[in-house]
């Protein structure tokens, strides 16, 4: 069984369905790491930090320097012991080696949450990586939700957000942070940065490195039954259909 970037998978879908031809770059079979050491893997396999089976992969995205980030999450619980990632030149039986990002102790450190926990989706602008950790492993809450912002240039941290659960989560409690989106305001050397793809319904941004926040918060937003996505002939999908109603609630 192999694992695909879903998104790159569903656009080559459509494209093959226009005629075109792509050309694959990368594909796994299961996630491998460029592990420490021998016993570093067999203590994830045997602890349960390390399936191959719950490892999945959701993001690439390339850098100007050429190198290429892998998110490969825990969102069935356990199973990658690095959820950020770099392409490595090396190949395994399973495919390309990832190695962690910026390195092992930001996955696997006594405090898990001065780490990264989990990880969907990043965005690169500036020569910076800004990552969206979500803090939840399958069901589990294991931290409050953050952003981390790398310079590119020495992989250093240079600023921490963290976003408190009310923030991260709509008023029923539930919510999914996935997609961190960059805006660039047209001033040097100044970056914005928006949170975006909240699930179920809400949509929040903090705005700027200021940790200024607000919440848009979209009613009655999922999936509609009326709504589908046709990938190939024979085979319907739900599509999610958000409304056009938006309330913005300036105390949050």
């Amino acid at each position: 069984m192999e694992y695909s970037l879903f998104t790159l998978l569903i656009l080559s879908m459509a494209i093959m369905n226009l005629g075109y031809e792509v050309d694959v770059v990368h594909e796994w079979e299961y996630v491998e790491f460029e592990w420490e050491s021998q016993e570093q893997k067999e203590n994830a396999i045997n602890s349960g930090t390390y399936n191959p089976n719950t490892s999945i992969l959701v993001d690439a995205t390339k850098t100007d320097d050429g190198r290429l980030f892998i998110t490969a999450t825990n969102v069935f619980g356990p199973g990658s012991p690095a959820t950020l990632t770099t392409i490595t030149n090396k190949t395994g039986s399973g495919g390309p080696i990832l190695r962690p990002y910026p390195n092992w102790s930001w996955h696997n450190g006594s405090c898990i949450c001065d780490g990264i926990v989990n990880v969907f989706r990043i965005d690169i602008q500036c020569n910076h990586i800004i990552v969206l950790d979500y803090g939840k492993m399958g069901l589990s809450q294991i931290c409050n939700p953050k952003l981390l912002i790398f310079d590119l240039k020495d992989d250093t941290l240079v600023k921490t957000i963290h976003l408190p659960l009310d923030f991260a989560t709509n008023q029923t409690g539930s919510g999914l942070l996935i997609t961190p989106l960059v805006y660039i305001r047209n001033i040097s050397g100044k970056c914005t940065q928006f949170l975006n793809k909240m699930f179920p319904s809400s949509v929040r941004f903090p705005l700027s490195l200021r940790e200024r926040k607000r919440r848009l918060t979209v009613e009655h937003a999922g999936y509609s039954d009326n709504a589908e996505l046709k990938i190939a002939s024979n085979q319907n999908f739900p599509k999610q259909r958000p409304s056009n109603v938006i309330t913005c609630n300036n105390n949050s």
